[in-house]
C-alpha cells in the first residue's frame, strides 16, 4: 500500500517547519557552537600538537636508528594513549553538549555553565552508549572481514600454471566470481551499516531526553525511527547533502594543501611545520563550517525526537496554517493550545512551537506552562 500524498506532504512540512525552529534557535543561542569547536577543533589540534613535539620526532629516532621493536612499541602505545585521550574528552564535552540542546528544546535557552552540568550527569552513561553503539556497528564489519577471508581462502585454481602461459580469458574466469563476490559482501556490509545508522541515530536524544538508561535509550531508539522512518531518511539525506556541499564550496574557495606532502617523512620531524599546515586558512574556514552544521544538525535531531514523542499530530502541522501578524493576534482571542503531537502556538503571534517550548522563537514572548492532563 503507498502512502498517498498528504501524508508525504505533511512529513516534509514538519520537518521544513523543524528545520526553521533550529536556525531561529542557533540564532538565539550561538553558545552552541562551542562544544563542536571544542571536540573537532580544540581537542584534536592539541592531540596533534603533542603528537608533533613528542611522538614524531621519537618515531623519527627509533626509524634512523634501526630499532624496530621500540618504533611498534611507541607507535602502538603513543597511538592508543592519544586515541583514548580523545575519545574521553570528545565523549565529556559531548555529553554537556547533549544537555545544553536539551535545554534549548525545554527552555529556549542554554549557556556554557550548561556544558559542565551536563557533562557531569551523562558522561558515563554516554561513554557506555557509545561504546556498545561501536559494538554493535562493528558486528557487520567483522562479519564482512571474515566472510572475505572465507572467500578468498576458498579459492582453488587448479594445477599451477606460469604467469606466461595463462591466457586473458582464463585470469578473467578465475578473477571475476572472487570479484564480484567481494563486491557483494562489501555491498552488503554497506547497506547494513547504513541501516543500523539511521536506527541507531537518536539513541543519545533518548537518553538525554528522557533521562534513560543505556539500553533503554538504544531500544527506544529503534522504536522511534521505525514510528518516524521518513522523516529519518529526510534528515539523514538533508543532513548528508548539507556536509557534502560544505565541503565542496569550502574547497572551492579555500583549496587545501597538497596531501602528497603529508606522506614526506621529513614533515613529521618538523611539529611546527606540520601545525602550520594543519592552521592554514582554508582548514579554519572548514573548522568553523563544521562546527556550524554540527551545531545546527544535532539541535535539530533533539527538536524531531521532542516533536515526535510527545503525543499524536496536530491536524495544523498536516494542513499547514497561515500565520496572522502579531497586531492581529493580539486583537482577538489566543488561539487554543493544542498540544497534540507535539505542538504548540505562540499567544502571541500564532507561530507553531514545540511543545516543550518556553520562548517563541519568532517574537521571543514567554509561553505558558503545560497544564497536567
Amino acid at each position: 500500500m503507498k502512502p498517498c500524498k498528504s501524508t508525504v506532504a505533511a512529513v516534509h512540512m514538519d520537518l521544513g517547519a523543524l528545520i526553521s525552529q533550529s536556525a531561529a534557535r542557533i540564532r538565539n543561542n550561538w553558545i552552541l557552537i562551542v562544544p563542536p569547536i571544542l571536540t573537532q577543533v580544540i581537542v584534536p589540534l592539541a592531540a596533534l600538537t603533542l603528537a608533533s613535539f613528542v611522538l614524531f620526532p621519537l618515531l623519527m629516532a627509533y626509524g634512523l636508528t634501526g630499532d624496530t621493536w621500540g618504533l611498534i612499541r611507541t607507535t602502538v602505545g603513543g597511538v592508543l594513549i592519544l586515541a583514548i585521550g580523545i575519545f574521553l574528552v570528545d565523549t565529556f564535552v559531548t555529553a554537556g553538549w547533549a544537555y545544553m540542546n536539551k535545554q534549548v528544546v525545554v527552555d529556549g535557552r542554554t549557556q556554557l555553565a550548561d556544558l559542565w552540568v551536563g557533562a557531569r550527569r551523562y558522561f558515563l552513561r554516554i561513554l557506555g552508549g557509545r561504546i556498545l553503539v561501536a559494538a554493535i556497528l562493528a558486528i557487520p564489519v567483522v562479519a564482512g572481514i571474515a566472510a572475505v577471508a572465507a572467500s578468498v581462502l576458498g579459492i582453488s585454481i587448479g594445477q599451477l600454471v606460469p604467469p606466461e602461459g595463462l591466457a586473458p580469458s582464463t585470469v578473467v574466469s578465475l578473477l571475476a566470481p572472487v570479484v564480484l563476490g567481494l563486491l557483494g559482501i562489501i555491498l552488503a556490509v554497506g547497506l547494513i551499516e547504513l541501516v543500523l545508522y539511521v536506527f541507531l541515530l537518536p539513541w543519545m536524544q533518548a537518553l538525554v531526553m528522557d533521562d534513560l538508561g543505556i539500553a533503554k535509550s538504544i531500544k527506544l531508539s529503534l522504536a522511534f525511527v521505525r514510528r518516524n522512518f521518513p522523516t529519518m531518511m529526510g534528515y539523514v539525506v538533508i543532513s548528508g547533502v548539507a556536509w557534502v556541499v560544505a565541503s565542496w564550496v569550502a574547497s572551492f574557495m579555500w583549496p587545501g594543501f597538497s596531501y602528497s606532502e603529508l606522506t614526506n617523512p621529513i614533515v613529521y620531524a618538523n611539529g611546527t611545520r606540520l601545525l602550520e599546515m594543519m592552521l592554514r586558512a582554508n582548514n579554519i574556514v572548514y573548522y568553523v563550517i563544521s562546527a556550524l552544521l554540527s551545531a545546527f544538525f544535532t539541535l535539530l535531531m533533539f527538536l524531531i525526537y521532542a516533536d515526535r514523542t510527545r503525543g499524536p499530530q496536530s491536524p495544523a502541522s498536516v494542513t499547514g496554517t497561515t500565520i496572522a501578524p502579531a497586531s492581529q493576534v493580539r486583537e482577538r482571542s489566543p488561539p487554543p493550545r493544542q498540544t497534540g503531537r507535539g505542538i504548540k502556538y505562540c499567544t502571541n503571534c500564532g507561530t507553531s512551537l514545540v511543545v516543550l517550548a518556553v520562548f517563541c522563537p519568532n517574537c521571543g514572548a514567554r509561553q505558558p506552562p503545560l497544564q497536567p492532563e
